[in-house]
């Protein structure tokens, strides 16, 4: 067991523990698709640009020659705030169901590498994630006068901006997919907190599996979670139906990790369940996909940084779309686990993990992700 005084109480919301099954496409690791082999072992493409711009451009360009191979069309984008994470954090699963990669944008104009790449790619509709202080009122003119049609998804705050995606991919999720044997759709939520990008960002692959909503939560200020407006209302959307008599009820509840919050909020919602993870951002991340391995894809593994997010956040696009893990990397093995006790056996938990990993992304230049990063999926230090 690892020291109890280093974890922070977890909770999630996850809702029918029979998942249905939502296959992303295959990568297929080719020379000619810039695919290059590491000395460990494995299939490497780094996504990398000049700056955080370039960085997602060619995130994007990988999501679209994925797509193409699958016969998808790529005719949304996921537009964020490059310098600034709170309101577009939980957009992953928006790009999923949209086949929409996400692009990045200053603030008050439209980056001008970002409108070459919303040309090249014919983009007929943009999502923006966040409100006209975040992407101001003129970039959303620039893409009406591109012929490109905008819906800005925004609240107040990053809480109500993630409601508000959250309640767009569940409205989509109920309204397309497919019920499992006992005519039930599957209906989780993953709820996190909205202070720790990388908290978010792990969830990102998990949440291409069955289209889940990611809600922030407040947790480090004076503000509950019982004081989010809208929560109830979705949680009540989300769970319409789950005490049918007709459905047995461990059929019905699995739980999924996600910050347990100071509050009695959850103590309203049935079965609602507790985990424990480290305040550790690294081990959090390992723990998070460790718990959640039977839902990711983990032949194909995604490694950023988890010093700084706008990479991982272009790459979550990626993640959510290839339902695979996205591991962060920053620290040694040693500096990550030093305060953890039993680090043998939790560098063992990691190898097992990525056991069968064969293809890796790399997300942003190597002085973000160093070469040879790809080691700690092997345990090497």
């Amino acid at each position: 067991m690892l020291n109890k005084k280093n974890f922070t109480k977890l909770i999630v919301l996850g809702l029918l523990g029979v998942s249905l099954l939502r296959f992303a496409p295959e990568v297929k690791a080719e020379a000619n698709d810039g695919f290059t082999k590491s000395s460990y072992g494995y299939n490497m493409k780094r996504l990398e640009g000049s700056d955080r711009f370039e960085t997602a451009i060619a995130v994007s360009n990988e999501f679209k020659r994925l797509s193409d191979k699958n016969n998808e069309k790529v005719e949304n984008v996921v537009l964020a705030n490059a310098f600034d994470y709170p309101d577009s954090i939980a957009s992953a699963p928006l790009s999923k169901i949209y086949n929409a990669p996400l692009l990045l944008t200053e603030k008050d104009k439209l980056n001008s590498k970002t409108e070459v790449q919303l040309k090249k790619l014919k983009i007929k509709k943009v999502f923006i994630v966040g409100g006209v202080g975040v992407v101001s009122q003129n970039v959303e003119n620039k893409l009406k006068s591109m012929g490109i049609t905008v819906e800005r998804l925004a609240g107040e705050n990053r809480y109500q901006t993630s409601l508000k995606i959250a309640n767009k991919v569940l409205d989509y999720r109920l309204a397309n997919a497919p019920t499992n044997s006992l005519g039930y759709k599957y209906r989780s939520i993953f709820l996190v907190d909205g202070y720790r990008y990388t908290d978010a960002l792990t969830l990102a692959g998990m949440s291409g599996r069955n289209d889940t909503p990611i809600v922030l939560l407040p947790s480090n200020e004076d503000l509950k979670p019982s004081d989010v407006k809208g929560l109830n209302e979705l949680i009540s959307k989300a769970t319409e139906g789950e005490n049918d008599k007709e459905i047995p009820i461990e059929k019905l509840k699995i739980y999924w990790f996600l910050p347990y919050f100071n509050d009695n909020f959850f103590e309203n919602v049935p079965n609602c369940s507790m985990q424990g993870s480290t305040k550790n951002k690294y081990m959090a991340n390992l723990t998070l996909n460790w718990a959640n391995q039977a839902i990711l894809n983990s032949n194909n593994v995604m490694i950023a940084t988890g010093e700084n997010f706008p990479d991982a956040l272009a790459g979550g696009a990626l993640a959510a779309k290839l339902n695979i893990p996205i591991v962060f990397t920053g620290d040694t093995f040693k500096e990550t686990y030093k305060d953890l006790g039993n680090a043998k056996e939790i560098i063992k938990k990691e190898t097992e993990l990525y056991r069968d990993t064969k293809n890796v992304y790399p997300v942003g230049g190597k002085a973000i992700v160093k070469d040879g990063a790809e080691k700690k999926l092997k345990g090497v230090d």
